[in-house]
């Protein structure tokens, strides 16, 4: 079963948008999609659950694939969801606005539009550090 998992992630397609060459995996399965999905949301939401030490005002909740984080205080919140249909992942925010993330062949959720990891824009955006555990 991991070998035909591995041999679904081969399965790219190349797509041009705004000038850079993008290796998608649109057309990954959609077990494979939800697993990837749910473990990128758990991740950013456990990285979130750090942050309450430092800001008392904020709050977490991950129910049916879309996770909140809002901060009470300043009523701004940020929320991501799954979008199945499309095999990614949407974010809302009072920052930089709706966004759109694929899965790409290096596994890294990157905007749809410039390519950006979605990492880097909630560490640039939440001071979020999001880092994958590779060892599971």
């Amino acid at each position: 079963a991991r070998k035909a998992t591995k041999a679904m992630l081969r399965a790219v397609s190349v797509l041009r948008r705004g000038g850079v060459i993008r290796r998608c995996l649109s057309s990954v399965e959609e077990g494979r999609f939800h697993a990837v999905a749910d473990e990128t949301l758990e991740t950013i939401l456990n990285a979130a659950i750090g942050l309450e030490s430092e800001h008392s005002d904020l709050e977490t909740e991950l129910a049916s694939g879309v996770l909140t984080i809002k901060f009470e205080a300043s009523n701004r919140a940020w929320v991501l969801n799954k979008q199945s249909p499309n095999r990614q992942i949407w974010l809302s925010s009072p920052v930089s606005g709706p966004a759109r993330f694929e899965l790409e062949e290096d596994e890294e959720w990157r905007h749809t539009r410039d390519s950006t990891p979605l990492t880097e824009i909630l560490k640039r955006e939440l001071n979020l550090d999001v880092t994958r555990d590779d060892t599971a």
